[in-house]
C-alpha cells in the first residue's frame, strides 16, 4: 500500500464516508482515499455512466444547453482535481450516451491552450475550413481557458496538465447526437471563428468487456507514403484489434508496401494487456522474448511472446508513435518492442500509468477500479510514473501545428524511408 497504514487510513476517512449524503459526496470521499496511493488505474467509476440517457433526455436538450452543462460539470470535477484524478485514469473516455458521432477533429493541450491536432477530411469541421494548428477558445458560451483553469492550477507537471487536460478537452467536444456542436476558434490568422460543427458516423466495434464501461472501439488501417508504408491506429487494445491486425499485415505484403510499418498508439490509453503479446507475435520472429513482467504478492508471470509463422508476420522495419496519452497496455507494448530493438520509438514520452487492474461493484450501484498487479519492462524498470521514451523525441508546437502537417507521423515516415535497405528479419 505505498508504505500507507490502510486500517489507520479506512478510520480517518470513514465518519466522512458516513456523513455522505449523495452517491457524488461518497465518490469525493473515496477518491481521496484512493488518490494517497500515488498511483494510476485505482478510481470510482460512477454508475451513471453504465446508464446511458433516455432518448427523451436526449432530444429535449439544446446543443448549447448540452454543451454549457457538460462544461459546467466537468469544471466542477477540476476544481476538486486532486481528489478526481484516479477516476480521469479510467481506461475509457466515452460518455454515457449511446450516440457514435464525432466531429472528427482531435485536441491536444500545447503550452496550456487547446489546439486541434488533427481534422478528418471528410469531416464536416473541415468543410467549414477548420484546420490543424486553430486553437479552441469556447464550447457553446463557455470558455475553455476558464474550464481548464483549475486544473493548471493543481497539476503543476506539464506532463500531467497535457494528459489530463487533453482528455478533458476531447471528452468536451464528444457530441451527444446528431444535432453538434457550437464550437468557437482562433485562426492562423488570430480572428475568431464561431462555427456549429455536425457529427459524422464512427466506424468500430461496441465492446462490453466484463466491468468495463461500453464503449467503441475504432481501427484504421491503410497503406501511406505512396503505397510504401503501412499504418495502423486504433483507439484501445481491446477485441477484434489482433484479428484485424493478422488481416492488415496480410494486406500490407500483398499490396507491396515494403518499406515499414507504422503503429500509432498515440492517444491509445490501453486496455487489455494480454492482447499486446498477440499484435507482437507478427513482430517477433525469435522465440523465448518477453514484453515485460507482471508480479503480485504471490505470482511473477511473463507476457511471453510465440511467433507467428513466417507467412503471417511482418518482416520489415517497424515504428511506434506515441505521446502523452499513450498509456497502460500502450506503453506495455511500445516499450516491450523498444527493449528487444524489435521497433522504434517515436514522438514524445508516455504517460506513466502502466499497472494491471480490475473493476468490482460497491453496493451504491459504483465500480471501483483498483491494482492487482505490477508491471515492469524485462529489466525490472517500472513504466509506472517513469513511462517510456522515445528513441527519436518530436517535440509539438503551436507553429509546428500551424505547419498543417503531421510532425510525429512525418518523422516516422521518414525513418523508415531511410532505413529501406535495411536487412529484412528471417
Amino acid at each position: 500500500m505505498n508504505g500507507l497504514d490502510w486500517n489507520q487510513v479506512r478510520d480517518e476517512y470513514r465518519p466522512r464516508a458516513v456523513d455522505a449524503k449523495t452517491n457524488q459526496e461518497l465518490r469525493v470521499v473515496l477518491e481521496e482515499m484512493l488518490a494517497l496511493l500515488g498511483e494510476s488505474h485505482f478510481g470510482i467509476l460512477a454508475k451513471e455512466i453504465y446508464e446511458p440517457p433516455t432518448p427523451t433526455q436526449d432530444s429535449e436538450a439544446s446543443p448549447s444547453s448540452n454543451e454549457n452543462e457538460v462544461l459546467r460539470s466537468e469544471t466542477e470535477e477540476v476544481e476538486e482535481v486532486e481528489e478526481e484524478v484516479a477516476t480521469l485514469e479510467s481506461e475509457t473516455s466515452e460518455t454515457p450516451s449511446n450516440y457514435d458521432g464525432t466531429l472528427g477533429i482531435k485536441l491536444k493541450i500545447v503550452e496550456n491552450d487547446v489546439y486541434i491536432r488533427e481534422v478528418d477530411l471528410d469531416s464536416n469541421a473541415y468543410t467549414q475550413g477548420v484546420r490543424i494548428g486553430w486553437q479552441l477558445t469556447a464550447i457553446g458560451t463557455q470558455s475553455v481557458a476558464e474550464s481548464l483553469k483549475s486544473l493548471f492550477e493543481n497539476i503543476q507537471d506539464p506532463k500531467e496538465a497535457e494528459f489530463y487536460g487533453t482528455r478533458l478537452a476531447n471528452g468536451w467536444i464528444k457530441p451527444e447526437n446528431k444535432d453538434g456542436l457550437t464550437l468557437s476558434f482562433r485562426d492562423e490568422k488570430g480572428q475568431e471563428n464561431t462555427l456549429k460543427l455536425l457529427p459524422k458516423k464512427r466506424q468500430g466495434t461496441r465492446n462490453n468487456m466484463g466491468m468495463m464501461p461500453s464503449f467503441l472501439n475504432t481501427f484504421e488501417t491503410k497503406t501511406i507514403s505512396e503505397g510504401k508504408i503501412g499504418y495502423i491506429r486504433f483507439s484501445e487494445w481491446a477485441p477484434p484489434v489482433v484479428e484485424r491486425f493478422t488481416e492488415s499485415v496480410q494486406n500490407f505484403k500483398s499490396s507491396g508496401a515494403d518499406k515499414g510499418l507504422i503503429i500509432d498508439l498515440r492517444e491509445n490509453p490501453g486496455g487489455v494487456a494480454a492482447l499486446s503479446i498477440g499484435v507482437a507475435s507478427h513482430l517477433i520472429s525469435s522465440k523465448g522474448h518477453s514484453l515485460g513482467i507482471m508480479q503480485d504478492r504471490t505470482m511473477t508471470l511473463n507476457l511471453r511472446v510465440f511467433p507467428r509463422p513466417k507467412s503471417q508476420r511482418w518482416n520489415g522495419p517497424v515504428v511506434i508513435l506515441i505521446d502523452g496519452l499513450s498509456a497502460s497496455t500502450s506503453e506495455i507494448f511500445a516499450g516491450g518492442m523498444q527493449d528487444l530493438k524489435e521497433a522504434t520509438i517515436v514522438g514524445s514520452p508516455s504517460s506513466g500509468k502502466a499497472l494491471a487492474s480490475m473493476i468490482e461493484s460497491l453496493p451504491n450501484g459504483d465500480r471501483m477500479q483498483f491494482v492487482i498487479w505490477n508491471l515492469t519492462r524485462t529489466s525490472g524498470e517500472r513504466i509506472e510514473g517513469a513511462g517510456v521514451t522515445p528513441d527519436i523525441e518530436v517535440s509539438i508546437t503551436h507553429k509546428t501545428l500551424l505547419s498543417g502537417t503531421d510532425p510525429v507521423l512525418q518523422t516516422g515516415i521518414d525513418f523508415l524511408l531511410n532505413e529501406s535497405q535495411r536487412t529484412q528479419k528471417p
